[in-house]
């Protein structure tokens, strides 16, 4: 179970994610295991009505969660169907990468990375 948690692919992501790589002061070997030590996890396809407090009630059955953070529409302030999904420990995120992908939530198929 050791697969690794992915970057997420979505084009707001890449947009950020080109950006902080700019800004990155150390090398691809540092980056990669920073992300293999995250324990954060992507959370996409959801529906704009899917409340935080869902995502608490789905995700906590995997384990204690830090911090959970809305994707929000960049004008209008609103959900636009992703979440960053944060625990406390590296093995919880990694059991709700597995267990949780594929997930009905909302009449949408969730998608975890």
């Amino acid at each position: 179970m050791s697969k690794d948690l992915k970057i997420l692919s979505s084009d707001s992501y890449l947009e950020l994610n080109k950006d902080q790589s700019q800004h990155f002061s150390a090398d691809n070997r540092e980056h990669e295991k920073l992300l293999k030590e995250s324990c954060t996890l992507y959370v996409g396809n959801l529906s704009i009505c899917t409340s935080e407090e869902q995502i608490f009630e789905l995700f906590s059955r995997c384990g204690d969660i830090r911090n959970v953070f809305m994707g929000l529409d960049k004008l209008k302030k609103t959900p636009c169907g992703f979440c960053f999904v944060e625990y406390y420990n590296r093995a919880d995120a990694e059991n709700a990468m597995w267990f949780l992908n594929g997930t009905i939530l909302d009449d949408h198929t969730i998608h975890t990375e």
